[in-house]
């Protein structure tokens, strides 16, 4: 799937994925033809299938909701709300109380059965994880996951994870006003497309406990087909049920989508183009801008001209975006596999001020050893805007000798090493 970091809120980065999109998927086989299988309701799981969420808020109060019927003994400040789960027409209320002592979430209380009575559900546990700014600050993120009963019947459970975050940890917490929460349950299966069974996970983003129609961008469940047969969620193979999607060179789309998750792949055309942002035209073959930048360890470097006779990967990322921290391993390794056939790194920082001696850590922590070009400019920095970065990680093959751009961003992943191998095997001809 392909994860970014945006100049939005990272915990929205979902809702874009309500707008167009069309994945192709790969088949590399091991897929063998056969009977799709039911789909199976799993608990939770599910983020990690389809590498996303759709966020949802939970409004705070200090007063009591009419629904709450019974509540937990020993609160120190209290907020209160309430979430809906179910089908449209039989939605279950769960209240909420979240315990805060020094403005800090330290329990987390669900009606996870739906009766009001909150004295009978398990106390859910907050976990946080701090993270340092680039002006040396550092901020926490709250998790806590609670399990609760998305249908009446209680023949659906799935698990809700609630986070919320706080700024400078060192000054006085002030108790928030809302929280965020996503579900992470769904059902998995098998489909048949293009004649082949082929693994699908589908995710119940709105923990309805179940499907609708897939007409709706904004609503649709998220899609994970396992189209290489490995088991794992990999780039190109998650997209959104309400879209039409590329499998073996043919366009499909998801059809008669029922209530259990069930539902037919049937041949469609390929959708309109969606309009182009505005913004430098970096496709393979196009000439890279050329720009001269100091690099964190004070010299200059003059691109592509200090580059003759190599293929350069630029990289654009920052400390501070999670899918950019996650490619760093498979960029390193790429640079310990072909540095010495050839390849160069340079990384471009959208750090902000002041995060000099925080990226000098970070890299050195990393294994990072290529060159990094920083400014402080987080995304007005100088050659992101000179390029047109709008989302991060974003990645560039650039050849040295000629300045043409061989690989545009499509090579994160285990898409990296076969977009090096070809640059490097097409310099050698």
């Amino acid at each position: 799937m392909k994860t970014i970091c945006e100049s939005i809120p990272l915990s929205s980065w979902s809702a874009r994925l309500g707008g167009w999109l069309a994945v192709t998927l790969a088949f590399a086989g091991g897929v063998s033809a056969g009977e799709a299988s039911p789909p199976r309701w799993i608990e939770s799981g599910m983020f990690e299938k389809v590498r996303g969420y759709r966020p949802m808020g939970l409004m705070l109060t200090a007063g009591a909701p009419e629904a709450l019927k019974g509540a937990p003994a020993g609160l120190e400040t209290a907020r209160y709300g309430t979430l809906e789960t179910g089908p449209a027409d039989a939605r279950v209320t769960h209240c909420v109380v979240v315990d805060f002592r020094d403005g800090v979430p330290v329990r987390m209380f669900v009606d996870a059965n739906g009766n009001g009575d909150l004295t009978d559900d398990p106390v859910g546990a907050w976990t946080s994880e701090e993270y340092e700014r680039p002006d040396g600050t550092r901020t926490a993120t709250f998790y806590s996951r609670v399990t609760i009963d998305l249908t009446r019947d209680g023949t659906r459970r799935g698990l809700l994870v609630f986070y919320s975050n706080r700024g400078d940890v060192t000054k006085a917490a002030e108790i928030p006003k809302h929280l965020a929460y996503y579900t992470d349950c769904g059902v998995t299966g098998a489909t048949t497309v293009d004649g082949r069974t082929v693994t699908f996970a589908l995710a119940d983003s709105t923990g309805a406990g179940g499907f609708g129609p897939a007409d709706n961008p904004r609503t649709a469940p998220l899609l994970w087909l396992d189209a290489n047969a490995n088991g794992a969620s990999d780039r190109g193979e998650v997209t959104v049920a309400s879209r039409p999607f590329l499998f073996n060179g043919k366009w499909w789309a998801v059809a008669k989508l029922a209530a259990d998750g069930a539902f037919q792949v049937v041949a469609s055309e390929k959708p309109e183009e969606p309009r182009k942002p505005e913004g430098p035209d970096l496709s393979p073959g196009r000439k890279a801008f050329a720009f001269t930048a100091k690099r964190t360890d004070g010299k200059e470097v003059r691109f592509p001209g200090d580059y003759q006779g190599k293929v350069v990967l630029i990289d654009f990322w920052a400390t501070w975006c999670g899918p950019c921290v996650a490619e760093i391993p498979n960029v390193v390794k790429a640079y310990e596999a072909y540095h010495a056939q050839g390849l160069e790194v340079l990384g471009i920082s959208l750090d902000k001020e002041g995060a000099d001696r925080l990226l000098a850590d970070f890299t050195q922590r990393k294994g990072m050893s290529w060159p990094q070009v920083y400014d402080g400019g987080g995304w007005n920095a100088a050659v992101a805007k000179l390029y047109g970065i709008r989302a991060i990680p974003h990645m560039l093959l650039v050849d040295g000798d000629t300045g043409l751009i061989v690989a545009n961003k499509d090579i994160r992943g285990e898409a990296l090493a076969p977009a090096i191998q070809k640059a490097l095997a097409a310099r050698n001809h």
